[in-house]
């Protein structure tokens, strides 16, 4: 079944230097019109609109982003690009308008698990179709619906029509030079600019609860008020994600314990959101050791607010490992008073069902160089496990 949703909209396209109404567009991921799920900040692991805010983000930059949702078998004629604003409450930071001297993009068909950071070896038989200058408007407020309407800054019209075969992935290659931002001066910073975007749905996640809510305490040398803490999230990856296939990821972090501090980080299938004291700082004991407890010993950062570093857990994606309950709480020696200190405990779920439900993959990659004439991009963030933008393609 084609899973793209295919409206007529009324947007304005540059085409020939006047305003043409568009015929019809086809978005992927499919949820053009599905208020509740697009257009406003659906966060899948904690980032403000994730690959979305890349875009643009630069004064110089190439990206190359390959989406295959559409690769269903149904050729088309593809004569624009766009995006749309994301339902943000638009600031200094999201909103900041921006220009550049010239944009170019390129189109071509490719295998998409061909895709790779090497940007040659990513365009086999490009067709150039856009090239001109471009300019961002400064936003402020909330969009005037949800979702945000159609902005003609952010459409893109061919100058030549894009024959679409309809079997492989399309592969978008962007190239921003001589970038200003409305607020003065750019640099060579990144300053985001509030695309909307939708979460990859196949890597689901979970966030955890911090236990107590409050920011608690951390150690002074720290240099952090946000409370030592930790941190972890379920995600189930595709099962082609090389990484961790078919499995269930458990990131487990602590932080803003003391710099270079031992410190034991404590897993468990069983805890407690007020625990029992045993005397130590800052928190009581969350984790409920008649459960079973992996305790891990590592070492935080040497810089103040730095993690400890991630430790990594996996387990097969199956019912057994499907709503546990998951606690992970921390301890070390706080600086200040040489004492046995708790972290606040985090606690997280699978929700029933993670993963197990047959949704569509979200097939989309996106490679970045901050420099225009770099041979090679990187990740973003892991590949399908993000933000991505909501994208138009104008037929």
């Amino acid at each position: 079944m084609d899973r793209t949703h295919t409206i007529s909209i009324a947007v304005a396209l540059l085409v020939s230097g006047s305003l043409t109404p568009a015929q019809s567009v086809v978005a992927t991921p499919a949820g053009l019109r599905l208020e509740t799920t697009e257009g406003d900040d659906q966060l899948a692991m904690g980032w403000h609109f994730g690959q979305a805010r890349t875009f643009g983000s630069w004064a110089d930059s190439r990206h190359q982003y390959c989406d295959a949702e559409l690769a269903t078998g149904q050729p088309r004629v593809l004569r624009a690009f766009g995006f749309r604003h994301d339902y943000t409450n638009f600031d200094a930071t999201t909103g900041n308008g921006r220009s550049w001297t010239q944009v170019t993009l390129s189109i071509n068909e490719l295998d998409y698990s061909a895709m790779s950071a090497t940007f040659a070896n990513n365009r086999v038989a490009p067709t150039a179709v856009f090239g001109a200058p471009v300019s961002w408007p400064t936003l402020s407020g909330l969009p005037a619906t949800k979702p945000a309407p159609f902005h003609p800054a952010l459409i893109f019209p061919f100058a030549v029509p894009f024959l679409y075969g309809g079997n492989k992935a399309i592969l978008t290659d962007w190239v921003f030079r001589g970038g200003t931002l409305a607020s003065g001066v750019w640099g060579t910073q990144s300053v985001w600019y509030a695309l909307d975007g939708v979460t990859c749905l196949d890597n689901m996640s979970t966030a955890a609860d911090l236990h107590p809510p409050d920011n608690g305490c951390n150690d002074p040398a720290a240099g952090s008020g946000l409370g030592a803490r930790m941190e972890s999230a379920f995600l189930q990856f595709s099962k082609a994600h090389a990484s961790s296939p078919d499995q269930v990821v458990i990131p487990v972090t602590s932080w803003f314990t003391a710099p270079g501090a031992a410190v034991i980080q404590g897993i468990g299938l069983g805890g407690s959101p007020t625990g029992v004291s045993i005397g130590a700082d800052c928190n009581n004991l969350l984790l409920d050791f008649r459960s079973r407890v992996f305790l891990h010993p590592t070492q935080a950062s040497y810089a103040p607010g730095a993690p400890s570093p991630t430790l990594i857990l996996r387990a097969p994606r199956n019912q057994v490992t499907l709503g546990l309950d998951v606690w992970l709480q921390a301890a070390w020696t706080r600086t200040s008073s040489n004492r046995l200190a708790l972290t606040r405990a985090a606690r997280v779920r699978a929700p029933a069902g993670f993963g197990l439900t047959d949704v569509p993959p979200r097939k989309r990659i996106l490679f970045v160089s901050t420099s225009v004439n770099s041979p090679t991009g990187t990740l973003t963030t892991e590949i399908d496990t993000a933000q991505h933008p909501v994208c138009f393609y104008g037929l």
